[in-house]
């Protein structure tokens, strides 16, 4: 963020910033952002998309390339729905689409255009992003879970680590956890390069230490202002009330920690 120092904890935060949490979590339950996408939809997409975004909107007709019926992404994706990508290409300006002609504009750029310059005009044109997948996603004709879809049939532990950190994490830190993630510009701290946590250490993958930092509610963090929010409370938000159900946050973290650890980088030969 221009003019703003960059900080960093003891792991480099690990798992991006607190005030992100509601983007991370499922999309559709209780995301206040869907009222304001609804109101940017109704704005900026429904007249080529359709009130309902089935792609029936009154300039449909006019368009060279039909619009896709929205309401369907997840269900062209067994049930998934395809966050990340969804808002890269809303934004546009990050994809080839944003060097030659597209039939849809580059709603990125023309969003930073409608506003004055300024530190805050980036965060701006991200939240209006941020609020039209919400929306999007709550159209969906079936339940979705908000992961990409993997193909393998019988989930490794590192498989289900990945979905986690893909619906937890990947918003700040990207999905190859390389710091890039689609929030990242917007964050205090520069979330790092998390395949490189084993490097640091000397080639040792520190597994006890990233998952009390993960957790978070016996650090020192649990108990004032930080950037990452604490897991070991947040995931238990998931979790229905019953007497597993910390043995479930525990094993959420885990994976997370089993899946953090099998991305490092090899160390130099």
């Amino acid at each position: 963020m221009p003019g703003r120092g960059r900080r960093h904890d003891p792991f480099g935060h690990i798992l991006g910033a607190a005030f992100l949490l509601a983007l991370a979590a499922p999309w559709a339950h209780a995301n206040p952002n869907v009222e304001t996408g609804r109101a940017e939809y109704q704005r900026s997409c429904q007249v080529c998309h359709g009130e309902g975004g089935r792609g029936d909107g009154p300039f449909a007709s006019a368009l060279t390339v039909s619009p896709p019926d929205l309401t369907t992404l997840a269900e062209r994706r067994g049930g998934h729905f395809p966050v990340f990508s969804v808002a890269e290409f809303i934004d546009g300006r990050h994809s080839p689409r944003a060097h030659g002609r597209v039939e849809m504009p580059i709603w990125g750029r023309r969003f930073r255009d409608d506003l004055p310059p300024g530190a805050a005009r980036e965060a701006a044109v991200r939240g209006r992003v941020t609020a039209l997948v919400a929306y999007l996603e709550s159209l969906q004709s079936v339940q979705v879970e908000a992961v990409e879809e993997i193909e393998e049939v019988h989930p490794t532990r590192e498989d289900l680590g990945w979905r986690l950190f893909i619906r937890h994490c990947a918003l700040c830190h990207g999905h190859a956890a390389d710091g890039n993630g689609f929030l990242s510009p917007l964050l205090v701290a520069t979330p790092p390069d998390l395949t490189r946590i084993a490097e640091r250490r000397e080639g040792s993958f520190p597994s006890l230490e990233v998952a009390e930092w993960i957790d978070g509610r016996r650090s020192a963090r649990a108990h004032g202002p930080h950037d990452m929010p604490v897991w070991g409370e947040k995931l238990g938000e998931f979790v229905p009330s019953a007497p597993g159900k910390e043995s479930v946050v525990r094993g959420d973290i885990q994976l997370l920690v089993t899946y953090l650890r099998s991305i490092q980088v090899p160390p130099p030969e």
